[in-house]
């Protein structure tokens, strides 16, 4: 299927074996620096377009205007997916919103 050309033709062959656990790189490396190998190399090919990428922006830079505007002394964090760059394309924008002057 032309996912699976997609990602193929995406990732080399020794990156292809590293994935699998196998080949030299993936011999030399500890099991952890494999594993974090594999979750990069997965997070490569899953992750979004750069249209994509730039309309996340734009809805994040609205929704700080927003948030801004609104509560003019609060301070905004993006977390999650978005923040670490591991986000893929269904993935949520997670924002955490503290207003000081709000009591608990």
């Amino acid at each position: 299927n032309s996912a699976e050309a997609t990602a193929d033709s995406t990732l080399s062959r020794e990156a292809k074996n590293t994935a699998r656990g196998r080949g030299k790189a993936a011999e030399s490396r500890p099991r952890f620096s494999q594993m974090h190998h594999q979750i990069m190399c997965l997070a490569k090919l899953l992750e979004p377009e750069p249209a994509e990428l730039q309309q996340r922006n734009a809805a994040l830079v609205a929704i700080f205007t927003t948030i801004r505007t609104a509560m003019p002394s609060a301070q905004v964090y993006v977390f999650g997916s978005t923040s670490t760059g591991l986000l893929l394309p269904c993935s949520d924008m997670d924002v955490l919103v503290v207003e000081p002057r709000l009591k608990q």
